[in-house]
């Protein structure tokens, strides 16, 4: 009598411990999965920093608003983003861009008087192209 009901017992050990591998497995899965979307979301909000100071930046110079978004077309490019929408104008840039399933939004703005100052710099040559210091970075609410 003990040793069938010794096997009996060893084959329900077997089908719990079977369960809870599984399981295991399907949390490791799981949790792999969102490291993965953390990161994707994360080199989103950096391709969207990057997009919107581009074309503010372009917009500090005195570039036209198509000119501007196409500059951060090619910077969310160049980041592994899809640029999905820019909006330019007084003196700000709101980009939008998505990496695989992950989307972010950033706006860049550029202060109007400092723009006269780059602008004024520029026609006497005593100013660089490069108009980044200029522009406050601000995250949409």
């Amino acid at each position: 009598m003990i040793g069938p009901e010794n096997t009996q017992e060893s084959g329900n050990v077997s089908v719990l411990l079977t369960a809870i591998i599984v399981v295991a497995v399907l949390l490791c899965g799981a949790i792999a999965g969102l490291g993965g979307a953390v990161v994707q979301k994360s080199r989103a909000n950096n391709a969207a920093d990057a997009a919107a100071l581009a074309a503010a930046g372009g917009l500090a110079l005195g570039r036209a608003p198509s000119a501007a978004c196409a500059v951060a077309r090619s910077t969310a490019a160049a980041n592994g983003a899809r640029l999905l929408t820019c909006v330019c104008g007084s003196g700000a840039a709101e980009v939008t861009v998505a990496i695989g399933a992950a989307r972010a939004r950033a706006r860049a703005a550029v202060d109007v008087l400092e723009r006269r100052e780059v602008r004024e710099q520029q026609k006497s040559g005593r100013y660089a192209s490069d108009s980044r210091a200029l522009m406050h970075r601000a995250r949409p609410q």
